[in-house]
């Protein structure tokens, strides 16, 4: 049976995808000054790689920088301009107007049965 692949969250949709929504809801979690795509990537369940070309699209508009090495490891941090801040508070205003974003297939943690 072919794997169907799971449909773009309302979330998503503006960003062609969950995973770029994921990737800028953490970025606006994250409140140090340096992050790489390993650390994120974990902490959303994605592959590095997929983060790391997330992360090399927002630096190709300016909204981060980085900071030293290349790859998944490459430290960067968010630019400190009213486009980093806009585009980073995206996730926030989304989920005001259409409620908590809730990854389709994710497991159920609400610990009720």
């Amino acid at each position: 049976m072919a794997r169907t692949r799971t449909p773009v969250s309302a979330h998503g949709r503006l960003f062609g995808g969950d995973s770029m929504y994921e990737v800028l809801a953490e970025l606006a979690r994250l409140r140090r000054s340096q992050f790489h795509a390993y650390e994120i990537a974990q902490r959303i369940d994605r592959h590095p790689s997929q983060v790391q070309g997330h992360l090399a699209r927002l630096m190709a508009i300016g909204v981060l920088e980085e900071i030293e090495a290349r790859g998944a490891a490459q430290p960067m941090r968010r630019k400190s301009t009213p486009l980093a801040r806009s585009v980073v508070s995206l996730p926030g205003l989304i989920e005001s107007e259409i409620g908590v974003y809730t990854r389709a297939g994710a497991p159920d943690t609400s610990g009720e049965t």
